[in-house]
């Protein structure tokens, strides 16, 4: 469990760790079920969920958001799929091509400035139709339909593998 993130832990309420734990524990029986993107998006959607259930609220006490609950998510799979090959390396293999891409605020303004046209195409049209400012890329402001839309676009710059968009972090200002 130390694939949570400790960023997202201080967002959210006193104790979520042990409680996305919980949540994580039952979800990774599912995986080796898992054949196609659709099947993930589907256990993806529901794992998000659960963690947004069980954990509820931010640290100060707002309402968990779909951005605020992707995060752990997909940071855990990413280590815990990706980074370590489990839970066999037969069915990593088979996933890791279907892993979504942990949104945050950094990741997502560096997508927008770097591929503004797609972005444009693909992700702005859900901000205005959710009255969002374009401008907020805060994981609070981000819903299931936003999510969705951002994991579009994160596709279709790196088709087979849109995880390693996960890199960019390597390019922050220090």
């Amino acid at each position: 469990m130390m694939a949570y993130n400790p960023s997202i832990g201080r967002v959210l309420k006193k104790g979520s760790v042990v409680k996305f734990k919980e949540v994580a524990v039952k979800k990774l029986r599912s995986l080796r079920n898992i054949k196609n993107q659709k099947e993930f998006d589907k256990f993806h959607s529901r794992f998000v969920l659960d963690v947004m259930n069980k954990i509820k609220k931010t640290a100060i006490g707002k309402k968990i958001s779909y951005g605020h609950g992707q995060k752990p998510v997909n940071v855990f799979l990413k280590i815990y799929v990706d980074w370590a090959c489990y839970p066999k390396r037969q069915v990593a293999r088979r996933i890791k091509g279907l892993l979504h891409v942990p949104l945050d605020s950094y990741v997502m303004w560096y997508i927008k400035n770097e591929r503004r046209g797609d972005f444009d195409r693909i992700v702005a049209p859900i901000y205005k139709k959710q009255r969002v400012s374009r401008a907020d890329l805060s994981l609070g402001s981000i819903d299931k339909n936003m999510y969705n839309a951002w994991q579009k676009l994160c596709r279709k710059i790196c088709p087979n593998r849109p995880i390693l968009l996960d890199v960019i972090w390597a390019k922050a200002p220090r």
